[in-house]
């Protein structure tokens, strides 16, 4: 035994350092161990969060071409007179100039209805100005001396001229004569009103 003490005390301190580095080694490979943990658990999170992202991303863009192509048909129908505010007076007067175009008789007649809401499955629909209701403008003409071919054409002229949609609600031919005959006609348009319009109607209800 005593020939081995002064070979320990001479091997201690390369005892000592060798028990260091292995502490040190499990110390580095347990902390290894534990960062790849956490990068892994850090790379998994950032992957979920990256898909859901990306699912956002995918649902706002549909989102934006839905609202793109509801705007595109918004501006194509308030460009036609049907949502706005109703060119009623332009409706007249491009009645009375499709008259002279055509070369018709002076003697037409135009009366324009004041607008009412829409009439929905027989009910009237009450206007209170806080929504955007339907409403309908039935704009009357009379005219005499002219033919059936000459009324057909003046409609069918007026509906491409006029900024506005309208359906022929009534139309009767009468009192034929050798300068032609008579007839009398309701053309009902329709328009809605722009949402700024509700808005505003509403908000000076509400004050």
């Amino acid at each position: 035994m005593k020939d081995w003490k002064p070979v320990f005390l001479l091997a201690r301190k390369n005892l000592v350092f060798f028990a260091v580095v292995l502490i040190v080694g499990v110390a580095v490979i347990f902390g290894a161990r534990h960062f790849a943990n956490t990068l892994n658990l850090e790379v998994m999170q950032t992957q979920a969060a990256l898909q859901e992202n990306q699912s956002q991303l995918e649902s706002k863009k549909a989102d934006l071409e839905n609202m793109e192509s509801h705007i595109k048909r918004y501006k194509t129908l308030k460009a036609q007179g049907l949502i706005g505010e109703p060119a009623r007076t332009l409706w007249v007067e491009q009645l009375q100039q499709t008259r002279k175009d055509l070369r018709l008789p002076d003697t037409l007649g135009v009366e324009l209805n004041e607008s009412k809401p829409l009439a929905t499955n027989g009910v009237e629909v009450v206007d209170d100005g806080a929504t955007m209701q339907p409403l309908m403008h039935d704009l009357s003409f009379e005219i005499r001396d002219v033919h059936e071919q000459e009324v057909l054409a003046l409609m069918q002229d007026y509906r491409i001229q006029a900024k506005g949609r309208f359906r022929i609600n009534d139309c009767q031919l009468f009192e034929p004569k050798d300068t032609g005959l008579s007839a009398r006609c309701v053309m009902r348009f329709i328009t809605m009103p722009d949402a700024d319009v509700a808005t505003t109607n509403a908000t000076g209800q509400l004050q």
